[in-house]
C-alpha cells in the first residue's frame, strides 16, 4: 500500500470526481486528505459529501475529503495537484469544437479554443503552486494539456508537471491487439497501457498529434510486423499510405500535418465546407441537464453510492491516466506514461521546447523511457508548422488579442464565436 498525505483536485466539483477514489483503491494508494477545489461552493459541497460517503463504502476510512473555493488553501501541503478544470464548462467547450469542425479544422487545432480560454488560469495555478506546494507534481489534464505543459515549463521551470492524455494508451492497446495480445487484463484491474514491459511503443509528438517510431515486445522490435498486419486490416486505424512513405505510424492529426508540410508555400488554404456557417450556428449538445441529474443523485443519501454513480456512466480518465501517474511517481514500481517533456532531454533537434514522449515514472522521478530517434525531415517540418501555429494561439490567450487568434486559425472568421 502506497501512502500519500494529500492530493488536491482543481475542478473538484465535477461529477467525475468520485472516480478518483475507486482508482485509488485499484492502485492501492491510501491518501490522508483529498482536497477538492471549485468555484461553486454549493456544487462542491454536494460532490464532497458524496465522495466522502463513497470513500467509506470503498473502505477508505482513513481518507479525509475536504472542499474549498480557496485555491491556495486547497493546494497547501499537497504532494500532487490534479488539474481538471474546464473554463466555462463542458457545453462551451463542446460548442467551440463544433465551430472548429464546421470550418474544416480538426486534429490538434480543435483544442486551440481551450488554450485561449484556459491558459491564463492554468498558468496562475502553476504560479500558486510555487508558494503553496513547491515540491508537488502538477498532473495537467486540462486540454490542450501538452501546450499548457510547454508554457508552464517555460515560465515556471521549477514546477514539476506531467501532462495527461489517453491517446497514447489507446494506441498502445491497438498495437497490442494487432499482435494478438490483449491490451488489458480482466484479472488485473491496473491499466495495461501504463505498465512497463510487454508491448511498448516509442512515441514522439505534439499535443494529440504524434508518430510511433518503434514497437517492441519484451525489448525486441516488431515494427515491421505491426505495419504489415495493420495494412491488411479491412478498416485500418491509421494512414496506410503515410506509413509506407515514412516507415513510422502517424497518430491522430500527424498524417494531415505531414501532408500540409508537403504543400507548396503559396498553395491556397483548404476551403471551408459550403455549409460551415450553418453547422457552426447549430446548437451544441450540452451536458448541463445530465449534470443536474447526477448531482441530484449524489445529493440523495438514501441512494446507494453505486446506484447514484450509474447516473453518471462509465469511469474513465482517473483509472486509465491520472492515478496511474500518481502510482508511478509515489511508489518504487515503475510505470510508463506519455507526457510533454523538454526536447533537449528526450529528442534533441525537435522544433519545439517540449515533445510528447514515453516516460518512466518511479520513486518521485520521471525520465524519458526510450533513446532519441531520427525523425524524417518532412515529419520534423510538419511539427515545426504545428508549433508555430500553437505559438500564435498562446499569444492570443490574453483577453482581447483577437487578431493573433484570427491568424492562428488560418484566417477563418471564428474568433468572435468562441473568445
Amino acid at each position: 500500500m502506497t501512502r500519500i498525505d494529500k492530493i488536491c483536485v482543481l475542478g473538484g466539483s465535477s461529477i467525475n470526481t468520485p472516480e478518483l477514489f475507486d482508482a485509488l483503491r485499484v492502485e492501492q494508494i491510501e491518501v490522508g486528505e483529498v482536497a477538492l477545489v471549485g468555484r461553486s461552493a454549493d456544487k462542491l459541497e454536494t460532490v464532497r459529501q458524496f465522495c466522502e460517503r463513497y470513500a467509506r463504502d470503498l473502505g477508505q476510512d482513513a481518507t479525509r475529503v475536504s472542499a474549498t473555493t480557496d485555491v491556495d488553501a486547497g493546494m497547501s501541503g499537497a504532494r500532487f495537484v490534479i488539474n481538471m478544470i474546464r473554463v466555462r464548462g463542458d457545453e462551451v467547450w463542446g460548442r467551440c469544437k463544433d465551430i472548429m469542425s464546421a470550418y474544416g479544422l480538426d486534429g490538434q487545432a480543435l483544442f486551440y479554443p481551450g488554450a485561449v480560454s484556459n491558459l491564463a488560469i492554468v498558468l496562475d495555478y502553476a504560479e500558486r503552486m510555487r508558494r503553496a506546494c513547491p515540491d508537488a507534481w502538477l498532473i495537467e489534464f486540462t486540454n490542450p494539456c501538452g501546450l499548457h505543459a510547454d508554457e508552464i515549463r517555460w515560465r515556471f521551470p521549477a514546477v514539476k508537471v506531467i501532462s495527461g492524455c489517453n491517446a497514447p494508451r489507446g494506441a498502445r492497446e491497438q498495437v497490442a491487439t494487432l499482435l494478438g495480445r490483449d491490451g488489458g487484463d480482466d484479472a488485473n484491474p491496473v491499466p495495461a497501457g501504463t505498465l512497463v514491459g510487454g508491448v511498448e511503443v516509442t512515441w514522439f509528438g505534439l499535443n494529440h498529434c504524434a508518430w510511433i517510431t518503434e514497437v517492441t515486445v519484451d525489448g525486441e522490435s516488431v515494427m515491421q510486423e505491426v505495419i504489415r498486419r495493420h495494412a491488411a486490416l479491412a478498416q485500418p486505424h491509421w494512414d496506410v499510405e503515410e506509413i509506407e512513405r515514412q516507415g513510422i505510424i502517424p497518430i491522430a492529426a500527424a498524417a494531415r500535418l505531414a501532408a500540409a508540410a508537403r504543400r507548396p508555400a503559396d498553395a491556397a488554404p483548404p476551403t471551408p465546407p459550403a455549409d460551415a456557417g450553418a453547422r457552426a450556428a447549430a446548437p451544441s449538445e450540452g451536458g448541463a441537464e445530465r449534470e443536474q441529474v447526477v448531482l441530484a443523485a449524489y445529493a440523495n443519501d438514501r441512494l446507494p453510492t453505486e446506484t447514484a454513480l450509474a447516473q453518471k456512466g462509465s469511469f474513465g480518465s482517473y483509472h486509465t491516466a491520472i492515478v496511474p501517474v500518481v502510482a508511478g511517481l509515489a511508489s518504487d514500481v515503475p510505470r510508463r506514461y506519455v507526457s510533454a517533456w523538454p526536447s533537449e532531454e528526450a529528442l534533441p533537434g525537435f522544433p519545439a521546447a517540449t515533445v510528447e514522449c514515453a516516460l518512466t515514472l518511479v520513486g518521485g522521478e520521471a525520465v524519458p523511457a526510450f533513446a532519441p530517434t531520427q525523425l524524417p525531415a518532412e515529419v520534423t517540418d510538419s511539427f515545426r508548422r504545428a508549433g508555430e501555429s500553437e505559438r500564435l494561439v498562446v499569444e492570443a490567450a490574453p483577453p482581447g488579442v483577437r487578431a493573433v487568434a484570427h491568424a492562428a486559425l488560418g484566417g477563418l472568421h471564428l474568433v468572435e464565436d468562441f473568445v
